[in-house]
């Protein structure tokens, strides 16, 4: 299966999935061969033209296939990871391994230690922290919808609308009442 062709094939459909990839931890260095410079090519077409390339402008550009996979983005994205980290492994197992035949086992020992910190990092999905300067602008534009008294989905109750402005997106919402007081009627 062409993991990478997947991906490339998966990013360049639009900007949202490009971005989705990001923050779901993908780099270049994630990638090979044709994927990875396709990867470079995306992102420095993206910054300047504030749009994807598309799929067959980067097939002839780097003579690679570039196969789509019938698969959701999140899991292609699993599964480069999850060969990047296999090897990682299997590069310190072989690194330790020589140590050992050379019956150096303190520089085995230590080459583990490196191998399961390295692993330990690639497995982390990169936390995108934002700082209040980040969230500035978005703070403003909600502040100013809400103070024109613009709602999000409303609710059937007025008293719900006046205390929560309606259902946002992006927000987490739980409804928890006894049972026949319309949960499921304004779900």
């Amino acid at each position: 299966m062409d993991l990478d062709g997947g991906l490339i094939c998966k990013i360049v459909t639009s900007k949202d999935e490009f971005d989705r990839a990001v923050q779901m931890g993908i780099t270049g260095s994630l990638l090979a061969g044709p994927g990875k410079e396709a990867w470079k090519f995306i992102s420095t077409y993206r910054a300047r033209h504030d749009a994807m390339p598309g799929i067959d402008l980067l097939r002839e550009k780097f003579g690679a296939p570039f196969r789509s996979v019938d698969a959701d983005l999140g899991w292609i994205v699993d599964e480069v990871r999850k060969r990047d980290l296999f090897k990682v492994i299997q590069g310190g197992i072989e690194g330790a391994t020589r140590k050992l035949e050379h019956r150096d086992p303190e520089s085995a020992l230590k080459t583990l230690e490196e191998l399961v910190d390295e692993a330990r990092t690639r497995r982390q999905v990169d936390v995108k922290i934002k700082n209040l300067g980040d969230v500035g602008e978005e703070v403003i534009d909600l502040y100013l919808r809400t103070k024109r008294g613009e709602i999000g989905v409303p609710f059937p109750w007025p008293s719900m609308n006046d205390m929560t402005m309606g259902l946002w997106p992006g927000t987490l919402t739980f409804f928890a009442a006894r049972p026949g007081v319309g949960k499921t009627f304004t779900v």
